[in-house]
C-alpha cells in the first residue's frame, strides 16, 4: 500500500506492532495530538479496504484491530517490515554507542532522527552520555560538514569500548536482537567458536564460563558488518 505521505508511513510502522498512547505517538513525529488523531483517521480510512482499523483503548493508547485477517494479510505481504526502534533514551544511548562503533562511515543525526522517530534535539542530549563513555576509551567523534560525526581512536580501543558494551548488555539479560544485529556479523560465531576451542586445548588454557564468553564477545565484536571490523574471512587458526 503506498501512503500519501511519509509521516502516515511513520504512523503505521509504529503502531503496527504495539500499543501507544496519542501523547507518545505525538513526540515521536514531532506533531499535535490532534494531527495524530487526523493522521488515524486518515489511515482508518486506507485500512477499510484491508479489514483493519486503529482503535483507541482508553488507558493504553492506540491499536491495530483487524476485522478480515484475509485481506490484511494481502496488505502484510506488500507492507514493509516493521523496524524495532530503540524507546527510551537508555535503548537510544546503547544503539547510538553500537552504531558509532561498528561504523566506517559518518553518521547523520538527522538520518537516524528519521529512522527512530524521534527529534534531533532528543539525539542531541543522548549524545552528552555517548561522548562521556566514549571519552574514558580516548575515543573521540568528530563532525564533518555536511557529511555527520565520525568516531576516531585506536582499534584497540574501539573493540575495547564495544566488548565492554556488549559485556554489561549480557550480564542484564540476552542482547536485544536489533542490537546484535548491529555488533555481529551473522557468520562470525560459527567460524570463531571451533578456533577458540582448539586454541584453548593446544594451549593448556582453561577459561571460567564468564571468561570465555567474554573472549567471544571480543572476537565476535571483531566481525561487525560495518567495515570497520576486519571481514570474518581473516579469522586464522
Amino acid at each position: 500500500m503506498r501512503f500519501p505521505n511519509q509521516r502516515l508511513a511513520q504512523l503505521f510502522t509504529l503502531l503496527r506492532n504495539e500499543t501507544l498512547p496519542q501523547d507518545e505517538l505525538a513526540q515521536r513525529l514531532s506533531v499535535s495530538t490532534r494531527t495524530v488523531r487526523a493522521d488515524i483517521t486518515a489511515l482508518n480510512t486506507l485500512l477499510a479496504q484491508y479489514g483493519a482499523q486503529f482503535i483507541l483503548n482508553r488507558g493504553s493508547g492506540y491499536q491495530l484491530k483487524i476485522d478480515n485477517p484475509t485481506s490484511f494479510q494481502a496488505l502484510e505481504e506488500t507492507a514493509p517490515k516493521a523496524q524495532q526502534v530503540p524507546r527510551t533514551a537508555q535503548d537510544r544511548i546503547t544503539f547510538l554507542l553500537v552504531r558509532f562503533l561498528t561504523s566506517a562511515f559518518s553518521i547523520k543525526l538527522e538520518d537516524l532522527a528519521d529512522e527512530w522517530f524521534v527529534s534531533r534535539a532528543t539525539l542531541q542530549n543522548d549524545m552528552v552520555e555517548v561522548r562521556e563513555r566514549f571519552q574514558r576509551y580516548q575515543l573521540t567523534l568528530e563532525t564533518r560538514p555536511r557529511h555527520g560525526m565520525k568516531l576516531f581512536g585506536s582499534e584497540v580501543s574501539i573493540r575495547a569500548c564495544l566488548t565492554d558494551l556488549l559485556w554489561e548488555l549480557t550480564q542484564q539479560g540476552d542482547i536485544a536482537p536489533p542490537i546484535g544485529a548491529e555488533a555481529f556479523a551473522a557468520e562470525v560465531p560459527a567460524l570463531l567458536e571451533p578456533v577458540l576451542q582448539e586454541t584453548l586445548t593446544r594451549h593448556h588454557i582453561r577459561l571460567t564460563d564468564a571468561g570465555e564468553r567474554f573472549v567471544c564477545l571480543y572476537g565476535r565484536g571483531g566481525g561487525a558488518p560495518r567495515q570497520r571490523r576486519l571481514p570474518a574471512g581473516r579469522i586464522q587458526r
